[in-house]
């Protein structure tokens, strides 16, 4: 069965999310990757709080936003690579992260071990899906949550695809330009949980054709959303990353 193709460039008719086009920045955060500013700024009413959860022997740093309502959803985030510069506060993790609060989606997003103040040392994609499972536990343990998903960016898809389809708690999985190229991701080859990949055809990371090979290995339910002329950075494009991922964990 062909597994379902969105391309964002049919979203660009409907009505923005405009908490998403104008982000929320923490004082504290780099901007993005390339330490652009790629978005026009403002503050959200609605701001994560920041928190501290253990991992083992380890202390990891997170911010924690938890749903006011009847929705019961929510979503561990997972950042990219933090030897270029990735953390929580990425552009994309970020814009995620607002979307799911204005849908009233409870987020968890939180530094790997020796990323920030999170303690320990960077295990290179070995070590930090123990990470994964130490943030949803603790997001677990905040509130109750019947579908819970792990969404990552780059190294943080890679890590988090692995790790929530290995978990039990975790009921859907969300890779946006997972490193499929560099990393070996066969353990979906056998997940039947709900899937969705994020990608731009001009991404170096996650090359379309091996991003569909790997989709087309994986058991339904999946889906693909594909975001014409998008690079592995999504500048400029983070509130169309953000609409498939909400549209995804909240239907």
């Amino acid at each position: 069965m062909q597994w379902d193709i969105v391309r964002a460039t049919a979203w660009r008719r409907k009505k923005r999310f405009a908490p998403v086009l104008g982000l929320w920045h923490h004082p504290y955060e780099p901007l993005d990757v390339r330490g652009k500013r790629c978005v026009r700024v403002v503050r959200s009413e609605r701001v994560d709080k920041k928190v501290t959860f253990p991992a083992g022997d380890l202390i990891l740093e997170g911010r924690v936003w938890l749903a006011t309502g009847s929705r019961d959803v929510g979503v561990v985030l997972c950042h990219p690579h933090p030897l270029h510069e990735g953390n929580m506060y990425s552009n994309v993790v970020s814009a995620v992260a607002e979307a799911l609060w204005q849908h009233d989606v409870s987020t968890l997003r939180f530094n790997f071990r020796g990323t920030g103040a999170s303690t320990g040392s960077h295990g290179g994609g070995d070590t930090e899906g123990a990470d994964v499972a130490a943030a949803v536990a603790y997001l677990l343990s905040c509130q109750p949550i019947a579908r819970l998903a792990v969404a990552g960016y780059s190294f943080g898809a890679g890590v988090g695809l692995l790790a929530g389809a290995a978990d039990a708690r975790v009921t859907a999985l969300v890779g946006i330009a997972p490193p499929v190229a560099r990393r070996d991701m066969s353990p979906l080859h056998t997940c039947t949980k709900a899937k969705l990949f994020v990608t731009g055809d001009k991404d170096h990371v996650c090359p379309l054709p091996v991003l569909q090979d790997l989709i087309a290995r994986c058991p339904e339910p999946k889906a693909l959303a594909l975001l014409p002329g998008a690079d592995h950075f999504f500048l400029g494009r983070e509130a169309e990353v953000a609409e498939a991922v909400v549209t995804f964990v909240t239907h």
